[in-house]
């Protein structure tokens, strides 16, 4: 046969992670492969049947889903559409609209107050603050 050697659980060791992971990881293969059985494997890593079980299974779902066919290219960016855009502008021409007329009112406003004052201070029969006048002068006699 050519070609180099199938490198098989000693793979692992080139991966980056932690190294009770790749040590893990190197066991489940092991016994994938039958160059170990499940219970060797149990007692190198310390662990319950079950437990093996179960971390095999995670372990070869999670390598499924890693290899899962995409389609080819970038994937689209989320609402960018030329729908979600268009929303996009009328939320903002609505919020800059609520803007101006917050504005309008704030400036009429303080207007307003001093005419519904001065409005008021009429209705009640009180006289409107008079300006204080100059002392008059006396003519010489």
């Amino acid at each position: 046969m050519r070609g180099r050697l199938p490198s098989g659980p000693e793979y692992v060791t080139k991966l980056e992670g932690p190294d009770e992971a790749k040590r893990r990881l190197e066991w489940i293969l092991r016994t994938l492969a039958g160059t170990a059985r499940v219970q060797e494997a149990c007692e190198q890593l310390g662990i319950s049947e079950a437990r093996f079980h179960q971390l095999r299974q995670e372990a070869l779902q999670a390598a499924l889903d890693g290899i899962i066919a995409r389609p080819p290219g970038r994937p689209p960016a989320s609402g960018s559409g030329p729908a979600e855009q268009q929303e996009e502008v009328e939320r903002l021409r609505l919020e800059l609209k609520a803007v101006q007329t917050s504005e309008e009112i704030a400036l009429v406003l303080p207007r307003l107050a001093r005419d519904s004052e001065v409005a008021a201070g009429d209705e009640s029969g009180k006289k409107s603050p008079r300006r204080r006048q100059r002392p008059r002068r006396r003519r010489p006699t």
